[in-house]
């Protein structure tokens, strides 16, 4: 309500036991989490800032993570590579963060291996990818670039937009964005961009 000067807890429920994505409008916020003894993927909605929850619609939260592969709005698919450490569903294409390489695709074709190693988290940004990167040799921390979203190959690069340095742990990463605005999680740190990454 007031771009994160103040926070108030939500309850999400005693049977929650992961997170596995969020993706949230001006009207709504919407949850992948995984509930009960068998921690069964579950959608949920709310409207009302978490004050009550409703089932969501399939691919309302986005795509996640589970124990049964790669969750899409249509359907859960095995990953196209070990450990897979996030994943994104647009409308035309698809991306899953592996360690050392992006896997992307159009549509349902084949994946294309980008190798690119270090890669986190990531947002969009029109028809460009936004991407949190650690262990680059120009930044202590987590640097900030982009690449385009549509026509991947193996040979598409990246060009650096900043560096958040200053972070006591770069292993869990996580960045979000809204308009102008890049969030950035890392650890016990929260990080606001105004200009979409180049300064913290």
């Amino acid at each position: 309500m007031d771009g994160g000067a103040t926070w108030v807890p939500t309850t999400l429920g005693t049977d929650v036991g992961s997170v596995m994505a969020i993706r949230a409008s001006s009207t709504a916020l919407s949850i992948m989490v995984g509930t009960g003894p068998d921690c069964a993927t579950t959608l949920h909605t709310t409207t009302d800032g978490g004050a009550s929850w409703s089932p969501a619609d399939d691919g309302a939260a986005g795509a996640g993570i589970d124990a049964e592969g790669v969750v899409l709005a249509s359907s859960t698919i095995q990953p196209p590579c070990a450990d897979p450490i996030e994943a994104f569903q647009g409308e035309r294409t698809t991306v899953v963060i592996c360690d050392g390489q992006l896997e992307w695709r159009a549509g349902s074709a084949s994946w294309v291996d980008v190798p690119l190693g270090g890669v986190r988290s990531l947002a969009v940004d029109g028809d460009h990818y936004v991407l949190a990167r650690v262990g680059a040799s120009r930044c202590a921390g987590v640097q900030i670039e982009k690449m385009p979203a549509i026509g991947v190959t193996a040979a598409t690069q990246t060009d650096i937009i900043g560096c958040a340095d200053g972070l006591d742990d770069v292993t869990n990463v996580s960045i979000a964005r809204a308009g102008d605005d890049l969030w950035l999680w890392a650890g016990d740190d929260v990080k606001v961009s105004a200009d979409g990454g180049a300064t913290w």
